[in-house]
């Protein structure tokens, strides 16, 4: 098994179960791992949240990319009417 795929494996919520006679305070028990699986390292735990933040940067950079374009297309089709407009002699 590799041991990135590791870290993406399902929680199971068996061990959550609790038992009637059992007090807890509420929040005790953590949604998942406290620690990192066998076999992972700390590099590689950085290494995928560096990543996971770079490809949202990427992502909300394309992204405004595309809203860039839209905007000058538009402010262009707008120049464009204007000029149309402006050609004709209204008297």
């Amino acid at each position: 098994m590799c041991r990135l795929s590791l870290l993406f494996r399902a929680h199971s919520s068996a061990w959550l179960e609790r038992f009637p006679d059992k007090e807890e305070v509420d929040g005790s028990s953590p949604s998942g791992p406290t620690v990192s699986p066998p076999g992972v390292t700390v590099f590689e735990r950085l290494y995928l949240q560096n990543m996971k933040k770079l490809l949202l940067l990427v992502a909300l950079a394309g992204i405004g990319y595309l809203v860039y374009r839209q905007v000058t297309a538009n402010q262009n089709d707008d120049d464009l009417w204007s000029e149309v407009g402006a050609d004709q002699d209204l008297r």
